[in-house]
């Protein structure tokens, strides 16, 4: 979901902005009285007037018209786009994809060490542990096409080793995910 902020000019009375998009079109709570979204046929109509302070919506879609005062400022997703560059056929598309939700907020990239890190020691086996005896409330064995039973063992958790590639593995994952959006 994109954001449109209308900045009003310290000597704005009142001034009236007009402001169109495809998809839908909410108040994100700093708009002053009279102030507006509408639905029209093909399109949401954000309206009201602005003076030294600012409104602001959420939207989807593209905008395909605005009409803000001279004076005022436009921000869409905190850049400041002048009002006049959109319409006659030219639009402003907000970043968000419909699958994937709104573009993430860049973030600083880490610098790798410079130094590798060490690999960790495997750490010896544990012993087996005896199994528990089976309750009458445990799972009963299942039967074999040779007429043998095989009881059904659960494992839960596992060795330290293998906890710490599943985290260095997802890690890795996540790093890449977030390396193919930018």
């Amino acid at each position: 979901m994109g954001i449109i902020k209308i900045v009003g000019d310290p000597d704005g009375h009142g001034d009236e902005y007009d402001i169109r998009v495809t998809g839908e079109a909410t108040g994100a709570g700093d708009m002053g009285g009279g102030d507006d979204v509408r639905r029209l046929p093909d399109v949401q109509q954000m309206i009201g007037s602005i003076n030294e302070q600012s409104d602001t919506y959420r939207y989807t879609g593209s905008i395909v018209q605005a009409d803000v005062p001279n004076g005022a400022a436009m921000l869409i997703d905190g850049q400041r786009v002048d009002s006049d560059s959109i319409g006659s056929g030219n639009s402003y598309t907000s970043p968000t994809d419909p699958v994937l939700g709104p573009a993430p907020e860049p973030e600083p990239e880490a610098t790798p060490p410079t130094e590798p890190e060490p690999e960790p020691e495997p750490e010896p086996e544990p012993e087996p542990e005896p199994e528990p005896e089976q309750s009458p409330s445990a799972t009963p064995p299942t039967e074999q096409s040779d007429g043998s039973q095989q009881s059904e063992t659960t494992t839960l958790g596992g060795s330290l080793p293998d906890t710490v590639m599943w985290v260095v593995g997802l890690g890795a994952i996540g790093l890449a995910v977030y390396k193919s959006q930018q």
